[in-house]
């Protein structure tokens, strides 16, 4: 078996968030702050820059993405981190 990364969608955000909470437990990490960061983040960039890996049908991971600006000899360079 291997794992497919692919860009998540709207619907699977409640099995994100499980999947989330699962793995980064703690006070104030409840399901509601959770859904809270994946649907509006400070970056503003919401679901959109979210990744899961799917593996047989079933998000096993992911990965939120966050838009950022590097400055390279005084030219913006655009990223994600």
């Amino acid at each position: 078996m291997s794992v497919t990364f692919r860009f998540a969608s709207a619907a699977e955000l409640e099995e994100i968030v499980r999947l989330t909470g699962h793995s980064f437990p703690g006070v104030g990490r409840d399901p509601e702050s959770w859904m809270h960061r994946y649907r509006e983040t400070s970056y503003g960039d919401g679901p959109e820059i979210l990744w899961v890996g799917e593996e047989s049908g079933r998000l096993v991971a992911s990965c939120q993405l966050h838009r950022i600006t590097h400055w390279v000899s005084g030219a913006e360079l655009p990223a994600v981190g």
